[in-house]
C-alpha cells in the first residue's frame, strides 16, 4: 500500500471529524436537545461502541480491514445526514448511534492495516514506535486543523446570513470528505496478506485466542487498567473544559474554543514526535516513559484545577496533552509488540472498548458528584484515578523494554 496514499486518506478522515469537535454540544442545543437530552445523545454512541467495539474489530481481523474501514465510512455519512436534516432527541440519537457504529468499525480497522503493512512480528519497538508516531501524528494534526476551521466556519455562516444553520455548513463539509475517504479507500486502499485470514479461523476461535492472549500477559492486563483510567479522565476533561475555560473568560467567544481545541491537538502531536525520539534513543525504557508521561499528566491536572487564570489554564491544558501524547505512543509500543498481526485489530478494538468503558462509568459517577462540588475537584479525583494503575504498574515491576 502506498503510504503517502495513506497519510492522504488517515489525514481528511481526521480532519472531517474534528469538523465537530468544537460545536458539537452546541449543535445539539440548536437541535432542540436539553442539557440532559445531550448527554441521552452521548450516552447512546459510548453504548454502542461498548456493544460493537470487540466484534467490529474481530471481524476486520476475520474479513479484512479495508472493507471494515468502508463500512465506517458509509455509517458516518448517515449519522451527519441525520444530524442535519433531523431535529430532537430521538433523531439525533440515532445519528450518534450511527456515529459509534463508524468508530468502532474504524477503530480497528485502518491503524491495524498500516501496522501490518509497515511492520512485522520480528520488528523491533523502535520501528513500531516510529509507525505508531506517524499515525497519531496524521491522526492529531488532522483533527487540530478540523477542530480550528470547526470553530471558524459558524462564524463565517452567521456574518454572511446564510440561509443554512449556523452549524450546518460544518456537517455538509464532513459528509463530502467523508465520501471523498470513502472512494479512495475503495480504489487505492489494498489489504496486506497478513490482515485476512490465511487459515480457517471462526469467530469463536478467534475470541478464544485473542481472549488467551490477554489472560495470558500480564503485562497487557495492566496496560488496559491504565487505559480505563484514561477513559475515565478523558470523559472528565473533556465535558468540562469548555465550560471551565469560558468562565476565566470575559466573552463567550466560540472561535476560541476552536484555537483551544488546536492548540491542545498541537501539543499533543509534540508529545508524540518526543516519544518516538525517546523510544529511538533507547536510554530509556519504555516502561518509564510510560510511567513518568502519566505522572506528569496527573500532576498538571491537579494544578490546572486549581487555575483562576485564562492564560495559565492553557498552559497546563497543553502541558496534560503533550504528556498525553508521549505516554499514547509508549503506550500504543507496548500493546502492538505484544501481540502478533492475526489478532491485532481484535487486541486494538479491546482496547479501545476498555477505554468506552472508562468513560461510561466516569459519566455514571460523575453525573452523580458533580451536582455536590465543583469541576476542579472532578478533576483532582480524576488525576488519582490516572495514578492508581501506575503504582500497580511500578510494584509489579514489569520491564517492557528488551
Amino acid at each position: 500500500m502506498n503510504n503517502k496514499i495513506f497519510s492522504i486518506i488517515l489525514g481528511i478522515n481526521s480532519f472531517s471529524g474534528g469538523l465537530l469537535v468544537p460545536i458539537l454540544s452546541l449543535l445539539f442545543l440548536k437541535k432542540g436537545l436539553s442539557l440532559a437530552e445531550i448527554s441521552i445523545a452521548i450516552g447512546t454512541y459510548s453504548l454502542s461502541i461498548i456493544i460493537l467495539e470487540l466484534p467490529t474489530g474481530i471481524a476486520s481481523d476475520l474479513l479484512g480491514r479495508k472493507k471494515m474501514f468502508c463500512l465506517a465510512n458509509i455509517s458516518s455519512i448517515i449519522s451527519s445526514v441525520i444530524m442535519l436534516f433531523c431535529k430532537g432527541v430521538i433523531s439525533i440519537s440515532l445519528a450518534m448511534l450511527f456515529h459509534g457504529i463508524s468508530r468502532a468499525v474504524s477503530s480497528g480497522s485502518l491503524d491495524a492495516l498500516y501496522i501490518d503493512w509497515n511492520t512485522n512480528d520480528e520488528d523491533s519497538k523502535e520501528k513500531l514506535a516510529k509507525v505508531m508516531t506517524n499515525i497519531s501524528l496524521l491522526e492529531t494534526l488532522g483533527l487540530a486543523l478540523g477542530s480550528i476551521l470547526g470553530g471558524v466556519i459558524p462564524s463565517l455562516v452567521k456574518i454572511s446570513n446564510s440561509v443554512l444553520g449556523i452549524y450546518d455548513l460544518n456537517i455538509i463539509i464532513k459528509i463530502i470528505l467523508t465520501f471523498i475517504v470513502f472512494i479512495m479507500s475503495c480504489l487505492f486502499i489494498k489489504e496486506c496478506d497478513s490482515s485476512v485470514k490465511t487459515e480457517s479461523r471462526s469467530l469463536i476461535n478467534q475470541v478464544k485466542s485473542s481472549i488467551a492472549i490477554v489472560k495470558s500477559n500480564r503485562l497487557i492486563i495492566i496496560i488496559f487498567i491504565s487505559v480505563f483510567s484514561t477513559g475515565f479522565f478523558l470523559l472528565t476533561l473533556e465535558t468540562y473544559w469548555q465550560p471551565q475555560l469560558l468562565s476565566l473568560l470575559s466573552n463567550d467567544i466560540l472561535w476560541i474554543i476552536g484555537v483551544v481545541s488546536g492548540i491542545y491537538y498541537g501539543a499533543s502531536i509534540a508529545g508524540n514526535v518526543i516519544a518516538e525520539k525517546i523510544i529511538a534513543n533507547n536510554k530509556i525504557s519504555i516502561q518509564s516513559v510510560y510511567i513518568i508521561s502519566r505522572i506528569a499528566l496527573a500532576i498538571a491536572l491537579v494544578i490546572m484545577a486549581m487555575q483562576k487564570n485564562f492564560i495559565s489554564f492553557i498552559i497546563f491544558y497543553a502541558i496534560i496533552y503533550f504528556s498525553f501524547g508521549i505516554f499514547n505512543i509508549s503506550e500504543g509500543v507496548i500493546i502492538n509488540s505484544e501481540v502478533s498481526n492475526k489478532s491485532r485489530a481484535t487486541i486494538l478494538s479491546f482496547n479501545s472498548l476498555v477505554l468506552q468503558i472508562g468513560s461510561l462509568v466516569a459519566s455514571f459517577v460523575i453525573s452523580i458528584i458533580i451536582n455536590h462540588t465543583t469541576i476542579s475537584i472532578v478533576w483532582i479525583i480524576s488525576s488519582f484515578v490516572i495514578l492508581l494503575p501506575i503504582i500497580v504498574f511500578i510494584l509489579k515491576k514489569q520491564k517492557i523494554g528488551s
